[in-house]
């Protein structure tokens, strides 16, 4: 097979749901054979830092698009 440049794609799906949507695709990828189509699933977020109550600090990753 010959290799090509690798295409970009854009999935939407419902908010709250990307974590499992890549979770899926690349378990779909192993199961049908398709690492040569899939190379990387990318989900943007950014890591944001809280502070509690208490004092203590809690980091969490949002998701940078809406």
């Amino acid at each position: 097979m010959m290799q090509t440049q690798p295409e970009w794609y854009v999935i939407q799906v419902i908010s709250g749901t990307e974590e499992n949507v890549k979770q899926s695709l690349f378990q779909r990828r192993e199961s049908f054979g398709l690492e040569d189509y899939i190379n990387d699933v990318f989900v943007p977020t950014h890591d944001v830092v809280s502070i509690r109550a208490g004092g203590t600090k809690v980091k969490k990753q949002k998701n940078i698009l809406p």
